[in-house]
């Protein structure tokens, strides 16, 4: 493969709970999987990481099937619900470091008491009780030889340090996973969820770099700790946003982030967002192209 490629395929499955037949589609889930199955097995040729939605049937149906292509994977199930989502990564390039779930209904906590409005504040409370969840991961790439493990070494402004390997976060990548609520009518609530998931996804990568610095072995050769430069650590967000290229959500992934490396561990830079929080991230679309679907399923990098 060349140089930086990594080969992502994000697919919204439609859970078997969800599905409903028809006159015109009767199906049945076994006959549903096996095609499931045989698009999997076709993609895994050229896939280095599954990114899916919808996912259920999980223990007796796909980690069978994701074994035997050789992919490891992480579920989180939605809260009260029967499917959830699914990252699932090839164990002949990547091991699994570290993991958290999300759940956005999170965000009902994050509500205070207003006793002049009550029933506003009640209102915006329920209404992020929506069920969502996405995962976030650090991978690291076990073949530092190859190409991409050379991009990954050389795309960084870290000084050279004599870091043990299972210290070492350079050859490592953070790779979330979401699925954000799907009513085009609350779009309220998919700009909270976006806007909290880069919140955690910022904290995981900072606990990273803090892991990572405190576990450095230095040499009077080498620079000091307080001058010291994290390495580059790249972040792939892919998931079913439910939204379009015009939407805020689409807005927030892709403008309202910058990122800052911080020069040493008590820097004072603070990154900056309009939307209120911050979040050291910078993030670009995948696509060049608006589409005119009333939903979206898309991978964002950075």
């Amino acid at each position: 493969m060349s140089t930086t490629s990594l080969r992502i395929a994000c697919w919204n499955v439609l859970a078997d709970c969800y599905f409903t037949p028809s006159d015109t589609c009767s199906i049945s889930w076994c006959d549903r999987f096996q095609q499931i199955q045989t698009i999997l097995a076709s993609v895994a040729t050229h896939t280095d990481i599954f990114l899916l939605q919808e996912i259920d049937h999980v223990e007796e149906c796909y980690a069978p099937v994701l074994k035997q292509l050789g992919f490891g994977y992480l579920y989180v199930q939605r809260p009260g619900k029967e499917d959830g989502c699914l990252l699932a990564y090839a164990t002949h390039m990547f091991e699994l470091i570290h993991s958290e779930e999300v759940s956005f209904d999170d965000l009902a906590q994050l509500f205070t008491t207003d006793t002049s409005s009550q029933q506003t504040t009640g209102y915006r409370h329920s209404s992020f009780l929506r069920h969502n969840v996405a995962i976030i991961a650090q991978l690291r790439y076990t073949n530092t030889e190859s190409d991409l493990g050379t991009y990954l070494n050389k795309n960084t402004d870290s000084a050279p340090l004599p870091v043990t390997t299972e210290h070492c976060c350079c050859n490592d990548i953070i790779v979330v996973a979401p699925h954000l609520y799907w009513n085009p009518n609350f779009a309220d609530v998919k700009d909270g969820q976006v806007t909290y998931l880069l919140d955690r996804v910022a904290t995981f990568r900072e606990n990273i770099i803090k892991s990572h610095i405190s576990k450095l072995t230095l040499s009077e050769t080498h620079v000091s700790r307080e001058d010291y430069i994290p390495p580059h650590i790249p972040i792939i967000i892919g998931g079913d946003f439910n939204s379009l290229p015009d939407s805020k959500v689409y807005h927030i992934l892709t403008h309202s982030f910058r990122y800052q490396y911080l020069a040493t561990p008590t820097s004072s830079v603070t990154p900056t967002f309009d939307g209120g929080l911050y979040h050291p991230i910078s993030a670009s679309s995948s696509s060049s192209s608006s589409s005119s679907r009333s939903s979206s399923s898309s991978s964002k990098a950075s």
